[in-house]
């Protein structure tokens, strides 16, 4: 995922999608089953219905998101508005920088998106479909799979503490990305990023995130 102004890990191979981008990123987002939580508790009913994510697209907001000595600062950049939808750009500082929450988020009357670049014309938002929606405007359980030839992509919306979890994993050719990113009304709670090239995966677990399922018997 390369925005404008970022430095980010490069994608980690090219699929064709609905979407109208050329390139599909491993700008995703991790399955719950990946999480190895640093902190966390049992999720439970979320306070209200309303967006939770609406905290990501105020002007300024920040957040500071910790694992023991480790910590991750990131901030809403940039807003605007298009068509009918928020537009926000979130970095986060070195050296999570790369972090796959970082780059260009989208509140649609749909939900949330997370897309591989910046939407630019109505024509574009209009282009992003139920493959890529994150989670809907009135927060619901979500399971969602995409297959595109040996590319697999899942993704995931959860409650979790007073907000949601969603999170999606990519994986081909013995290849993954995935991560997890967890909100309440206050914004970002929790981040997990896995990246895992067949050679080992590097792990990154920062604020408040599930815990672990227990593995299927």
């Amino acid at each position: 995922m390369k925005q404008p102004g970022t430095e980010v890990a490069p994608a980690l191979f090219v699929v064709p999608h609905a979407r109208n981008v050329q390139c599909y990123s491993f700008t995703v987002r991790i399955s719950l089953l990946l999480v190895i939580a640093a902190c966390g508790s049992h999720a439970e009913a979320p306070r209200a219905s309303a967006p939770p994510y609406l905290a990501m697209f105020g002007a300024g907001r920040s957040w500071t998101l910790h694992s023991g000595s480790d910590a991750a600062e990131c901030r809403v950049a940039t807003v605007s508005r298009l068509g009918d939808a928020s537009l926000a750009h979130v970095v986060c500082a070195k050296p999570h920088d790369d972090l796959a929450i970082v780059g260009w988020w989208v509140a649609a009357p749909a939900g949330l998106y997370h897309p591989y670049t910046q939407p630019e014309t109505e024509d574009e938002l209009t282009a992003l479909s139920e493959d890529d929606l994150l989670l809907n405007a009135r927060p619901a359980e979500r399971h969602h799979e995409v297959s595109l030839g040996p590319t697999h992509e899942t993704l995931d919306a959860v409650p979790f503490g007073h907000g949601w979890c969603i999170s999606t994993e990519t994986s081909a050719a013995g290849a993954r990305r995935a991560w997890t990113l967890c909100l309440d009304d206050s914004g970002m709670v929790g981040v997990a990023d896995i990246v895992d090239m067949g050679s080992g995966a590097t792990t990154v677990q920062l604020g408040s995130l599930p815990p672990p399922e227990p593995p299927a018997p």
